[in-house]
């Protein structure tokens, strides 16, 4: 009877690593085509984390090297710019948080992997699991929702 039980758990549990991986695939497929569009400034961004000047308006100035090329910088037009770079800092942090969970995921697929069937090692990790999803879940709606408000004020 045992066997048939665990043999359910992990069923369960490639069910739930299907859907992780696709919609951290989704996820990062949508991520980096959407970064490029909307960043306000020409120039790619690392590991498609947005940066401080996301939502920036950017103007172009001269090279003053020689090369005849233009440069997008920045431009902070008033005080409220300083909202935009916060939302794109805080866009960061979470997207980083994302990461954090993901780590979080593997981290408790070890465990539960290491754990040879005793039941307190397999409900901690299953815990570990679950509050990592859930971590996800939140980071992803919340970069979600910064990425949007900024976007709106921008």
């Amino acid at each position: 009877m045992k066997l048939f039980a665990n043999l359910h758990i992990r069923q369960k549990l490639m069910r739930w690593r299907y859907a992780i991986f696709s919609m951290l695939f989704f996820s990062v497929m949508l991520a980096g085509s959407g970064s490029a569009l909307a960043a306000s400034c020409t120039g790619g961004s690392f590991l498609s984390f947005p940066p401080w000047y996301k939502y920036l308006n950017c103007t172009s100035v001269k090279s003053t090297d020689g090369t005849n090329q233009s440069l997008q910088t920045p431009q902070l037009n008033s005080i409220n710019d300083v909202w935009l770079i916060a939302a794109a800092v805080i866009e960061l942090m979470l997207r980083l948080a994302a990461l954090a969970a993901v780590g979080l995921v593997i981290w408790g697929g070890i465990q539960y992997t290491t754990s040879q069937g005793e039941s307190d090692k397999t409900s901690k990790a299953r815990g570990t699991i679950l509050n990592a999803i859930i971590g996800l879940v939140i980071a992803i709606i919340s970069a979600a929702t910064v990425s949007f408000i900024a976007g709106k004020f921008n």
